[in-house]
């Protein structure tokens, strides 16, 4: 991937998370991240996880407020971006969607690509 997309997608991420991170949730609840390569559609999904309640909406904040431009980042970032009810009707999940159109088909992520040893 370019150094642009990479960037885009770090900042996008970035806003996800903190968003995520101000949620009041309940005691011992976690947010969950997760980054998925989409090479059939030149796509890169960012999802971000978390207990609380609520859907997030992008803002027009003024000019003196100081916060609030996250969302407004991500919609001029992404090429698409939304909200799921997590399975089980605890939290949310947020996900950006980045055009990659330099994105190579792979193994998935997660997936070991390094020398293996001969089986005996």
């Amino acid at each position: 991937m370019s150094e642009d997309t990479v960037d885009s997608a770090e900042l996008v991420l970035s806003e996800l998370v903190t968003n995520a991170l101000r949620v009041p949730v309940p005691p011992g609840r976690q947010v969950g991240v997760r980054i998925a390569r989409l090479p059939a559609d030149g796509l890169l999904r960012v999802e971000v996880s978390d207990a609380g309640p609520g859907r997030p909406e992008v803002r027009t904040p003024d000019g003196e407020e100081t916060g609030g431009r996250g969302l407004l980042l991500v919609e001029a970032l992404a090429h698409r971006w939304g909200v799921e009810e997590r399975e089980g009707g605890i939290g949310k999940t947020v996900w950006a969607e980045l055009k990659v159109p330099d994105i190579i088909a792979g193994p998935p992520l997660g997936t070991e690509t390094g020398p293996r040893r001969a089986a005996r």
